[in-house]
């Protein structure tokens, strides 16, 4: 899929625009008070949803600009200062020819989190500055936000501008801390409140949960890009031991910039690669088995690099891209439905000897899946006892999977007197349980001896994570 502009993935902290002038939102129930009842059925539990997911995506760092109307020119410089930033009429980078093309259906990158005005912040940040005495404006906007990017095929990199000077070992450009990357694509989801100047106090994650409910609040809803989010209602009802978000973007849009250190474009500076996604979810992996998933490499340096992961080293091309392969085999042997969660360690560094710093860059990728052995038999001695009647027709029982399983066979085994009963043992599977009931096979009217029926009945069980 071709845009106008290319999205470039990026590992950092975040800044974000305002979302007016949005291409294509959905702005639904824009009128005043009411908070987030005024939206419309299925707004709150949507914005309950992002408040429940905040805490699992708050050691995800990302730096970026949100600005769906692509204002910005890469390339240029940026100043930070304090918890906003400065824009430099100077280009401290040069971007380099790019086919735009992007990959719909890959998320690359997912977030969901908090903003003041022009600023992301952690959830336990202290709105006090931006709300209190001497802040800059009467009124703000807090929003929750949620953002996916899709995968660039082709990502655009920068070379260092005319503006660029040196000293020794060190670069700089009219003071800029950073320059703006190229263009992001995806989608995005925001609960946006106006807060007047002074009504703020406490934390941000608190403050959020208490106004977006509240009949005095102002809220409004922006969906770009078509962003869809699944595993929202698991999220608050499960946490981490339910099924993680899933983002899908139906129709990506330019949404962000890229926001790098000015020092990537610096020639004695090792940029940081970027590898995404930041998160792998292997689904379930039966004990025994072996699982892989790629992560995607983002080589914004002129060297050559090498990978080295789980043991094995891998090659990234100057300013290139490739794939590598991350593999999970658990072993154990329990009945059950175990949630496992690691990080996995990449170190980078380049293929030859060279006079850049850092060395080396080590980045983490948060791996889980949930496991347990993948089929296990459960067996039960079922015994009709003796007496001198049909007695058979009390050969019957259930055998019960484990949680997490399904019975997948039910079969019987060491059968004594059900034959001469003339009983055949029907086994039929229902969800996680093995139903075992005789039958007659054929119409004869009991004996004085006795009509005993006794064999083990067994259920072969396969996990089934909820």
């Amino acid at each position: 899929m071709k845009l106008r502009r290319a999205a470039f993935p990026v590992s950092f902290v975040f800044l974000a625009l305002g979302l007016i002038g949005c291409p294509g939102p959905r702005v639904p129930g824009a009128g005043s008070g009411g908070g987030c009842e005024s939206l419309g059925a299925g707004a709150c539990k949507g914005a309950d949803g992002l408040l429940a997911a905040v805490g699992s995506f708050s050691n995800v760092q990302h730096e970026f600009l949100l600005d769906p109307t692509g204002s910005y020119a890469p390339g240029r410089g940026v100043t930070k200062a304090g918890s906003g930033f400065k824009l430099l009429t100077e280009a401290c980078a040069v971007p380099k020819a790019a086919s735009h093309d992007v990959d719909q259906a890959t998320v690359d990158y997912s977030y969901v989190g908090l903003a003041v005005d022009d600023v992301v912040v952690s959830a336990e940040t202290d709105l006090v500055p931006f709300f209190g005495a001497g802040a800059s404006a009467e009124n703000h906007k807090v929003k929750l936000v949620a953002v996916a990017f899709v995968r660039d095929k082709d990502p655009q990199f920068f070379s260092p501008s005319t503006a660029m000077t040196y000293d020794s070992d060190k670069c700089a450009c009219a003071g800029a801390t950073d320059f703006i990357g190229s263009v992001k694509v995806g989608g995005m989801l925001s609960y946006e409140i106006v807060v007047r100047k002074g009504e703020a106090f406490g934390k941000a994650l608190e403050f959020v949960k208490a106004k977006i409910r509240a009949e005095d609040a102002t809220v409004k809803q922006t969906v770009v890009g078509g962003l869809e989010i699944e595993n929202l209602e698991e999220v608050m009802t499960k946490g981490t031991h339910g099924k993680p978000l899933a983002f899908k973007v139906k129709n990506p849009v330019p949404i962000a910039y890229a926001l790098f250190p000015i020092a990537d474009v610096c020639r004695f500076t090792l940029p940081e690669p970027d590898v995404t996604p930041p998160k792998l979810d292997f689904g379930v992996v039966p004990y025994g088995k072996e699982a892989t998933k790629m992560v995607h490499v983002v080589n914004r340096s002129s060297l050559e690099l090498r990978a080295l992961v789980q043991g094995n080293t891998f090659a990234v091309p100057a300013l290139g891209t490739t794939e590598i392969p991350l593999v999970v085999k658990p072993q154990g042997d329990e009945a059950a439905c175990d949630t496992v969660a690691h990080e996995e360690t990449l170190v980078f560094q380049p293929r030859d000897e060279a006079p850049v710093t850092p060395k080396l860059h080590t980045m983490k990728v948060e791996v889980s899946y949930r496991s347990g052995a993948g089929e296990v038999a459960k067996t039960t001695r079922i015994d009709s006892g003796e007496s001198h009647k049909q007695d058979w027709l009390l050969a019957k029982g259930d055998v019960i999977c484990p949680n997490a399983y399904v019975a997948e066979a039910c079969t019987t085994s060491r059968e004594e007197g059900c034959a001469e009963a003339e009983a055949r043992i029907e086994g039929t599977s229902e969800g996680g349980t093995c139903h075992f009931v005789p039958r007659a096979k054929t119409s004869f009217l009991p004996t004085i001896r006795s009509q005993r029926c006794k064999y083990e009945a067994t259920a072969t069980c396969r996990l089934k994570c909820p």
